[in-house]
Parts: C-alpha cells; sequence; structure tokens
C-alpha cells in the first residue's frame, strides 16, 4: 500500500508539471509531446507518461492521434468569448454586492495586492508574467470573496483553461499589465467612494479593455489559437 502511494503521489505530482506547464504556455498550443521524451525528462516509466496523457486528452488539453502525434491543443476562441462573458456578467454581480459586506481589513488587502502588483511592475520583464497573473486573480477573488461567492470564483477558475492560456500570451506585454494595474486601482477607488454605479463602471471599463486588447491578441496569433 505504502508502494502504491508514492506511485501515485509521483503520478499525480507529474501530471500537475505537465498540466502546468501547458497553462502558462511553458509548452505552447500546437507542439508536439513525446512519450519518450517526457518520460526521460520526468525520470518515470512511459506507461506512466501514458495514463498522464489520456487524462489531459479527457480534458481537452491535448489530442492524441494513435499511431501518429500528440499535440497541444489550441486556444479555444469561443471558450474565450463564453469565459470572458461568465466573468463580465459575475463580476457585475459582485459590484452590486460588494458595499453591503466590505470592511476596512478587505480594503487593506486589496490596496496590498495592487502595490504589489505596481512593485512588480517596476522591474519587469516576461519571466515574471506568472508572478502578475496570480496576484491578478487574487485581486478578483478577493471581490468574489468580500461578496460572499467563493462558489462561483471557483465555477469561473474550473472554466478558465483557455482564457488562462490567453492571459499568459498578454501578460507578456508590460503595456497592458500596467493598464490593468491602473484599471484595478480604479475599481478600489471607486468601492472606497462607496458608489455602487462608479463600481460597477469601473469593473466594465476593465472588461472593455481586456475585451480589445484580446481581440487584438487572437488575431496576432493564429498559430495558437483556434
Amino acid at each position: 500500500l505504502y508502494y502504491y502511494l508514492i506511485m501515485v503521489d509521483k503520478q499525480l505530482s507529474i501530471y500537475t508539471r505537465i498540466s502546468d506547464n501547458i497553462s502558462n504556455l511553458i509548452i505552447s498550443p500546437n507542439q508536439i509531446l513525446k512519450e519518450r521524451d517526457l518520460a526521460n525528462e520526468h525520470n518515470t516509466s512511459r506507461t506512466t507518461i501514458r495514463e498522464i496523457l489520456q487524462r489531459l486528452a479527457r480534458e481537452n488539453k491535448i489530442i492524441i492521434n494513435p499511431r501518429s502525434k500528440t499535440i497541444i491543443t489550441k486556444i479555444n476562441s469561443q471558450k474565450i468569448k463564453e469565459s470572458f462573458l461568465l466573468r463580465e456578467c459575475l463580476e457585475q454581480t459582485v459590484a452590486s454586492l460588494i458595499l453591503k459586506k466590505i470592511k476596512t481589513k478587505d480594503l487593506i488587502c486589496l490596496n496590498n495586492n495592487i502595490e504589489k502588483q505596481q512593485k512588480l511592475l517596476k522591474n519587469y520583464n516576461k519571466r515574471q508574467n506568472k508572478k502578475y497573473i496570480i496576484l491578478d486573480n487574487e485581486f478578483h477573488e478577493y471581490l468574489f470573496k468580500i461578496a460572499g461567492l467563493k462558489g462561483f470564483w471557483k465555477i469561473v477558475s474550473e472554466y478558465n483553461f483557455d482564457f488562462g492560456r490567453l492571459r499568459h500570451l498578454a501578460a507578456t506585454d508590460v503595456n497592458r499589465a500596467k493598464e490593468s494595474t491602473k484599471e484595478h486601482s480604479n475599481i478600489l477607488l471607486a468601492i472606497k467612494e462607496k458608489k455602487i454605479n462608479n463600481i460597477k463602471k469601473a469593473m466594465k471599463n476593465h472588461f472593455n479593455n481586456a475585451g480589445k486588447y484580446y481581440k487584438k491578441l487572437i488575431k496576432l496569433n493564429p498559430n495558437f489559437i483556434d
């Protein structure tokens, strides 16, 4: 039993690393995966890698063509649209509820998050995009938490694979990252002013600007996006 648990834990660890590398674009869309290379890289058997690849295929992260190539799926533009619409609708709901529940400690946490974003952007390079995306997600997740909608954030996160990959592509652009942080600051300012219409307007502006940027990004990366 002990040996079995060790093997299960190792397989999960390898799966997580490969899945994260796909999500973070370390492994690019359309890139070919080879069982032998992955087995050597992760110091495991091809059987273990095969099982992991089958799981990734069930999650639509890769395409396994029997007796041919195994490739990373392209970023699905339709799922991006759906994910973006879901986020926008839910965050307008958050805007409607947040003033009823927010406390001083919440304002401090949101402010600290933005300060961390600003600090990261002072010496930003594309190797730091993962850190920036984590802070960005934490900001929005905290808004859901304040509004008492953590379950909704979980739904957003579970549906976020393709949108998340597009954001990693976008986060290499420091100018968009700076604009996004400024938009976060405007959302926080509206919350501090306790004006619900301004909160909704600031959130809508954030999503409108992001949407315009993502449309351009999709057109510029046809090899990555389906």
